[in-house]
Formats: C-alpha cells, sequence, structure tokens
C-alpha cells in the first residue's frame, strides 16, 4: 500500500489533529540460513483532539504515537511468527489490543476526575488482502474503487444516535472517542482489499464539509488511472484545500493508502526501523467551534 497524508490546523491557533502514514517490513530467516524482505503492513491514522478536553492535543498527538508503536511491534512478531500469512481475525485481534492499550494510556491521565486526553480515531491496519479498520467518534474512512466512493463506517455523534437530539445544541457533540472511557467502545470490522483501491480517512474537518460527489469529483480528477506517490501527495493536499475553501471551522486532516496492483511500477521503499511521518501544519489565525463531549 501506498500512503499520503496532509493536515492543515484551518482556521485555528492550534492543529489538534494528527495524521500518520507508516509502511514497515521485517526481514525473516528461511530453512537455508537464507535472508528475505518480507512486507508486513501498512498503518493509516488519522485522530482529532476533541478541543473541550483539557488536553485533546496531547491525546492526539500521544495517542497516535502509543498507537502505531504497539501496532509496529505486534505486527512484526505476527508477520514473523506466520511468514506473511494473515489471518483477517487475529489481525482484528492485534488492533483491538493496541487500541485498548492507548485508551488506558490516555483514561488513566484523567484530570480532575474528568477524562482529559480525549480523541477521535481512525485506524486502517492493510496486511494480505485484507484491512481492519477501527473508528471512535465523528472521523470517517470511505474506499474509492471502480470510481464510486463508499463511505465504510457511521459515525459516532450525538445526533446520529438520537435523531430527536436538538440538532443546535447536539452540534459537535459526540458520543464516543479515545481516552473518554475505561474502555474504548470502538466499531470494528474487516474489509477485503483489491488492488487499485484507494482508503481515505479524514477528521470532520474535512467529512463534515466535503460532500461525498465532491470528495470523489476531487479523487478522480487527482489520482488518474495510475497513481503515483507524488500524484497521492496532491491529491491529499487537494482534499484539504477544498475543505478549507468550503469553510471548515476545524482542523482539517486526510490518510490515504492506495492498494497498488502486483504491476505496479510506484517504488516502494522499506526502511527498518520503520519511517513515520506525522502530518501537521501552519499556525492559522483564529480559534472558532470547539467539539464538545
Amino acid at each position: 500500500m501506498v500512503t499520503a497524508v496532509y493536515s492543515s490546523p484551518g482556521p485555528r491557533h492550534k492543529n489538534e489533529d494528527s495524521a500518520l502514514g507508516i509502511g514497515f517490513n521485517v526481514q525473516t530467516s528461511n530453512d537455508n540460513g537464507g535472508q528475505s524482505l518480507l512486507e508486513v503492513a501498512t498503518i493509516l491514522i488519522v485522530l482529532d483532539g476533541v478541543s473541550s478536553a483539557a488536553y485533546g492535543y496531547e491525546g492526539s498527538h500521544c495517542g497516535g504515537a502509543l498507537l502505531a508503536q504497539n501496532l509496529i511491534v505486534d505486527l512484526c512478531a505476527l508477520a514473523t511468527d506466520s511468514n506473511g500469512s494473515w489471518n483477517p481475525a487475529t489481525l482484528q485481534a492485534v488492533c483491538q489490543q493496541a487500541v485498548e492499550a492507548a485508551n488506558a494510556f490516555l483514561y488513566q491521565h484523567a484530570q480532575g476526575g474528568l477524562p482529559s486526553h480525549v480523541t477521535t480515531l481512525v485506524l486502517l491496519v492493510h496486511a494480505g488482502e485484507h484491512a481492519v479498520i477501527v473508528h471512535l467518534g465523528d472521523g470517517t474512512i470511505y474506499r474509492f474503487r471502480d470510481g464510486r466512493l463508499t463511505k465504510l463506517v457511521r459515525e459516532h455523534t450525538l445526533l446520529n444516535e438520537r435523531p430527536d437530539a436538538d440538532p443546535v445544541s447536539s452540534q459537535g457533540v459526540i458520543t464516543r472517542a479515545l481516552g473518554k472511557s475505561p474502555i474504548a467502545e470502538a466499531d470494528y470490522q474487516v474489509v477485503s482489499t483489491s488492488p487499485g483501491d484507494l482508503f481515505v480517512l479524514a477528521s470532520d474537518g474535512v467529512s463534515g464539509v466535503l460532500e461525498a460527489s465532491v470528495l470523489a469529483s476531487i479523487i478522480a480528477r487527482e489520482i488518474g488511472a495510475s497513481p503515483v506517490q507524488s500524484t497521492l501527495d496532491r491529491c491529499a493536499q487537494a482534499i484539504v484545500s477544498a475543505a478549507l475553501l468550503a469553510g471548515t471551522t476545524d482542523n482539517a486532516s486526510v490518510a490515504l493508502g492506495w492498494v497498488a496492483p502486483p504491476s505496479s511500477n510506484v517504488t516502494k521503499v522499506y526502511v527498518t526501523p520503520p519511517t513515520l511521518v506525522l502530518a501537521t501544519g501552519e499556525v492559522p489565525t483564529t480559534n472558532k467551534r470547539r467539539k464538545k463531549t
């Protein structure tokens, strides 16, 4: 999987989003004493620190780093033991363990008896022919396949869960988040992947202002028939730029993951230890709406 991430603080003073794209591998030994390079997995994460929490920024950035660290360690061990043969149920169990560990770490730092290191989460872990997607809060995950954009999750918002809720007072109220409760009430699902699939993880600063049809048109225009790293980078920036032009009042972040066909000429570079890309943005000028829990 080839990845691209981009994040902007938008109209806010601080960027409480974090977006990560990580691809990594391990060296394995065979029975003849030789070594081979085994592609392990790709991790995409977008987190959005909850502004009404005392330390939403820290929750987002620390939560993302801890998730990535735990996933890398466990996935490398799993890949070595299985020689790269992935069981989707085992892959989901690894993700759940990492999410619960990150949630426990953030929750134990509650201040004054109230959760303080709170963040939304959208996570995708791709290995083999499957991906596990995890979500908490109002971030969104899409899959772009054969020119069609499909939303894969339903946001955890008060308006989604209580249709009778007042649309004004309930605006921006989320019902689940990482670090909000002792147990992470995350949604997990395993999806099959096909060469050419593009996965889009977005914070609500993007998904809240861009209709799916607009997002699909940006992807079709920027990616084209044969994506390369530069077109993925350009697409990520174009999506965030469109959200800013659409008037988002929040930080805006995306992480893209393209399942490259076997014949693709995209060059994959593997580094040990794995490389980690953390997207941040420039300092903006004003502060607007705050997310509530």
